[in-house]
């Protein structure tokens, strides 16, 4: 299990170009920057990449901060947490979170590996809510040195050179309305809840849960095949009531549905709404062997002898070339009708090379020791994926684990053997990261054999490495009859040699 997190400039390390260079060019804004609005009303804001003619593989914005106390974010999204509109600039959304306590915006994007952006574009679009009066700045954490804020990857470099922030006006709503000098109705009901929906062949089904404010009058559904209505003017009108489901009939097969759900008041004051898409398709014929399926939840499966195969992550996805607009949703009780294969997990190894690597969700490979751990965990030999060694090369290797409930460290040596690492500053002296470091369970630590084997980097001597003691093993026929392996010698640096206690030769 890995403990660094999916931010961009890390998960893209696996489609850096050698040997390119990019030059500081991408722009971040919000727009608009300034405006004047009053509490209780609601306005949107977009953020605006500009690659300056430069092309780009993903975005992070880490973090885009507001003031909490003046400003709240209405919900874009369905799923747990509170979401802002993701733009279609790039292929797939790797974060999308709000803090709502600390007032923190924290997205990012990447394409595929096979596409590149360039141009200028919606990234995301944020719903405010005024709550208070005052002056609200909106501001991107960015520094020209730093790579874990907000960035632009451009084949492994960050390519952003500036930044433009945003300040808006808030005050209190007008006096009005009854003669009798009360405040005029600026708040929308709440945005509905649970929204869910299932595609056959020609018809949808959505369902929801409507808000539970005094003055909710009911909801207008309107959908778009374009992209997600901004406005309850924005697109075909679906339905308008108080119920809390309906059906979409005599739609086009194969076909992406936009839809989105404003919840109004008797003013009447609309929500900023809550968007799904859904996707019909041709269920019977299209879900045979080879299909990409996923109901209602975010698994997506691949059909393969009539089975359902989980893909685990991004990079199983990507590593058999699988897109994702093939992916259909269907009901969920007809993905139950599929029995479940063994999962299908990114495994890889290079041409000529027998090592086998799993790539794990935030890009990096991990060596498998032995045909006993990989069957272990549950994979397919039919389901390794050989490439060339230099596009192997670009997954980062994980060198160190430790277990969870245990603070010691071990290195990973290339052959799949583990050696403890003896203090923090053999650690340090190898340019290690403490981010870098994967926990694992104890079922997989046993399956990497001890490293007790060594000699020092550019020395041909050979050491035995017994509780924290290198002994020199004096000549080849000494290593031979105590039943050493040649193989299993690593090498070290002078900091990890000296930390080691010396004893008497092995002759």
């Amino acid at each position: 299990m890995s403990i660094i997190k999916k931010y961009l400039l890390i998960g893209w390390a696996i489609f850096f170009a050698l040997g390119c260079q990019s030059v500081l060019a991408a722009t971040l804004s919000v727009s608009p920057a300034s405006g004047n609005y009053q509490v209780g009303n609601t306005f949107n804001v977009s953020i605006i990449l500009d690659t300056q003619a430069v092309n780009s593989h993903g975005v992070d914005i880490h973090y885009l901060n507001y003031n909490p106390a003046l400003l709240e974010i209405q919900d874009a999204a369905t799923t747990t947490g509170i979401q802002i509109s993701a733009g279609s600039l790039f292929f797939n959304t790797q974060v999308n979170s709000v803090n709502a306590s600390l007032g923190q915006i924290d997205f990012s994007q990447l394409t595929t590996d096979s596409e590149v952006y360039n141009g200028s574009g919606t990234l995301a679009t944020i719903t405010f809510r005024v709550l208070a009066a005052g002056t609200a700045s909106l501001t991107f954490n960015y520094s020209q040195i730093a790579t874990t804020d907000c960035n632009v990857a451009s084949n492994g470099q960050d390519i952003l050179s500036s930044v433009t922030n945003g300040n808006y006006t808030l005050t209190s709503a007008s006096g009005g309305g009854g003669g009798g000098g009360g405040w005029a109705d600026y708040d929308p009901p709440a945005n509905v809840s649970n929204l869910t929906g299932t595609a056959s062949t020609t018809q949808i089904e959505l369902s929801w849960q409507n808000p539970i404010d005094a003055d909710f009058e009911g909801v207008i559904i309107i959908k778009k095949t374009s992209g997600y209505p901004q406005n309850k003017d924005d697109g075909e009108l679906v339905y308008q009531g108080k119920i809390n489901s309906c059906a979409d009939t005599g739609l086009s097969e194969t076909t992406d549905y936009y839809y989105k759900i404003f919840s109004y008041d008797e003013v009447p004051n609309y929500s900023s709404g809550a968007g799904i898409k859904i996707t019909t398709g041709q269920i019977k014929a299209a879900l045979g062997d080879g299909a990409l399926i996923k109901g209602s939840g975010q698994k997506v499966y691949l059909i393969e002898d009539g089975k359902k195969r989980w893909i685990v992550n991004y990079y199983s996805f990507i590593l058999r070339k699988l897109l994702w607009p093939q992916v259909i949703t269907i009901l969920d009780q007809e993905l139950a009708n599929y029995p479940d294969g063994p999962r299908l997990a990114a495994l890889i190894r290079a041409e000529q090379d027998s090592k086998v690597y799993v790539i794990e969700d935030n890009g990096f490979k991990k060596h498998i020791p032995s045909a006993e751990a990989f069957n272990s965990y549950g994979y397919q030999w039919q389901d390794i994926i050989v490439v060339k060694p230099q596009d192997l090369s670009q997954y980062p290797r994980v060198k160190h684990i430790k277990l969870e409930n245990d603070d010691k460290i071990y290195y990973l040596t290339e052959t799949g053997l583990k050696r403890h690492v003896l203090s923090p500053e053999v650690f340090l002296s190898y340019q290690n990261k403490w981010n870098e470091i994967f926990t694992i369970s104890e079922t997989e630590f046993a399956f990497y054999l001890i490293n007790n084997l060594i000699k020092l980097q550019n020395d041909n001597k050979t050491y035995l490495i017994e509780n924290n003691i290198k002994r020199w093993i004096k000549t080849a026929e000494a290593f031979n009859s105590h039943g050493y392996d040649w193989s299993k010698i690593a090498p070290v640096n002078q900091a990890e040699f000296d930390a080691f206690q010396t004893a008497d030769a092995i002759e």
